[in-house]
């Protein structure tokens, strides 16, 4: 199924996109997220990554976060949201987030 989803992203089929193709698409994909979320957090951290102590992941994204977080700042305690609560919590936790910060915000 994610290799035909790949292949309709370049107007392709699976005749003309193969497995490999897929696992390069794939990777390459991955990296670039990884090298534009890795950027993103160095310029919010403002190149002190020494001053987080902990962070907590949470989500789908929570693979890519790991390995962003192993590149930013390897001395943080990782907190996985998705093992110390579940995966269904995990998943609605961002969404949770921005509902407890539109209340505080509408007091």
């Amino acid at each position: 199924a994610a290799q035909t989803r790949l292949a309709r992203m370049i107007c392709a089929d699976g005749d003309l996109f193969t497995r490999q193709d897929a696992a390069e698409m794939a990777a390459t994909i991955m990296q670039s997220q990884l090298n534009l979320v890795t950027a993103a957090v160095n310029q919010v951290l403002g190149g002190h990554p020494e001053q987080l102590q902990s962070v907590v992941i949470s989500g789908s994204g929570e693979f890519l976060a790991r390995r962003v977080v192993r590149i930013v700042a390897p001395h943080v305690k990782l907190l996985s949201l998705s093992q110390l609560a579940g995966v269904q919590i995990s998943h609605c936790a961002a969404a949770h987030a921005v509902a407890v910060l539109a209340e505080e915000e509408c007091r």
